[in-house]
């Protein structure tokens, strides 16, 4: 299976408040889960330390933190790109985490992986012809009314997606769409 891109926002494509999900669901989170485990994540550093410490690394799934820190850590060394696969020694859950310095090394290496974000992330992979899926979930209006104010927090503490109409200068078009009660998936498929 190529790669795809893996992201939940608002209405309005909103992803992050300052370094954090701002709504809470649990049915949107089993949904993340099951689109992922199993697989290598790709993410960026700032996505990585958003994640709860008792998560870091996600369980059941080969971790891929993207950083041009040569300084950042995550418990190993940061991986040179052409040794990427020869690096890995996941645990008994099959749980493991890298640093990496791109994407396109990381998609080379593991080219069925999911691209988990943050922002940054995302507008790389929509560009990168081996991402050819996105699945997004449309958080419901019943999850994120009057959990946030967006106008109540500067542009530079707002991270978004890729807005459809990017998406669809990049090739993408809508495939299936699956209600759910909190979320709505929707899948776009590179033409």
């Amino acid at each position: 299976m190529p790669a795809t891109i893996v992201v939940a926002c608002d209405t309005r494509e909103l992803i992050g408040l300052r370094g954090r999900v701002p709504w809470d669901s649990r049915e949107e989170r089993l949904h993340f889960r099951a689109l992922t485990l199993g697989k290598a994540v790709i993410m960026g550093r700032k996505t990585w330390q958003s994640l709860p410490k008792a998560f870091r690394p996600l369980p059941g799934r080969t971790n891929v933190v993207l950083s041009h820190n040569r300084e950042f850590r995550i418990g190993g060394p940061m991986v040179p790109q052409d040794h990427l696969r020869d690096a890995l020694h996941p645990d008994v859950s099959g749980t493991t985490a890298l640093v990496c310095e791109s994407l396109t090394a990381a998609l080379g290496a593991y080219p069925d992986a999911a691209v988990i974000g943050g922002a940054d992330v995302y507008e790389q992979a929509v560009r990168d012809p081996a991402v050819t899926t996105i699945r997004m979930s449309f958080m419901k209006p019943c999850v994120t009314a009057g959990k946030y104010d967006v106008t109540a927090f500067p542009l530079e503490e707002r991270a978004y997606f890729p807005s459809p109409s990017a998406l669809a200068e990049q090739c993408f078009r809508r495939g299936r769409i699956e209600n759910h009660s909190e979320f709505t998936d929707v899948t776009w498929v590179r033409q």
